[in-house]
């Protein structure tokens, strides 16, 4: 039995995105022509009275070094937890029964319960992205808007719609009422790249990038207007590369969660 957990706080605190981001890892580390894939199941986790994970789980009736393999996201609040557990004996029932032990060994204190089961809802057509050019001096207006950043990025996604994302390694996600700004999530353990508009979301106005990641949100260039994809991924990348670099950082507390011995 292989169990493994990764524990984080996401940027866009949605379990349905973070289980449709770590699907196409499980499907690239198993041989799934040979698996039977079973439902997707909204289930409950951490002591949760309501749904607030989801499961699916997949066997096979040939031999080989295992038997089952599952993938569950979970979500309390801000916190996201994603399992990945293998079995060379358990079937269905027996996996989804120490699945459910792994996750009740698991405390968020105080408990936040509330999670995302579904994707957000597709966006009205914007135009998103543009041809602004990075500022030299920008601290200042960087900072403005670094608290109002970093607490919706951890805390809700209920402004969120899914917009185009440029292919499907990567998630796009808009800013409902600010058509000028979004979210790019990447991988499937909680980092993003984000471009949010500063103080007005006319077409002209600046926009600040910046770095999501569990640990911290940090900013990486003011623009003089909307850029584009590809410019706003080029001064973002280096802060992926570098946790200490970035205008500004906020961290992120992990004082809230509690790991009981199983």
């Amino acid at each position: 039995m292989s169990t493994t957990f990764y524990v984080f706080k996401a940027s866009a605190p949605n379990a349905r995105l973070w289980f449709d981001r770590a699907m196409p890892v499980v499907a690239s580390q198993i041989p799934m022509e040979i698996f039977e894939a079973g439902p997707v199941e909204k289930i409950t986790a951490f002591g949760s009275p309501s749904p607030n994970a989801l499961r699916q789980i997949f066997v096979t009736p040939q031999a080989g070094p295992f038997k089952s393999t599952a993938l569950v996201v979970a979500q309390s609040g801000p916190w996201i937890v994603k399992v990945r557990a293998t079995s060379a004996t358990l079937d269905r029932a027996g996996l989804a029964k120490r699945i459910d032990r792994h996750l009740a060994a698991i405390q968020i204190a105080p408990p936040a319960f509330a999670a995302a089961l579904e994707a957000p809802a597709r966006c009205i057509d914007a135009r998103r992205f543009g041809s602004g050019k990075p500022l030299s001096d920008s601290l200042e207006e960087a900072a403005a808007s670094a608290t109002v950043v970093h607490a919706r990025l951890h805390t809700t996604a209920e402004d969120l719609c899914l917009a185009d994302a440029p292919n499907t390694h990567f998630t796009l996600l808009g800013i409902i009422d600010q058509p000028s700004s979004w979210l790019l999530l990447m991988g499937d353990a909680g980092k993003a790249i984000g471009s949010e508009a500063i103080g007005t979301a006319r077409a002209d106005t600046r926009q600040l990038v910046y770095v999501s990641t569990p640990a911290a949100t940090r900013g990486a260039a003011v623009f003089d207007a909307r850029p584009s994809l590809e410019s706003a991924t080029a001064a973002a990348a280096p802060l992926l590369r570098d946790p200490a670099a970035g205008l500004f950082a906020i961290s992120t507390s992990s004082s809230n969660l509690l790991v009981k011995a199983d």
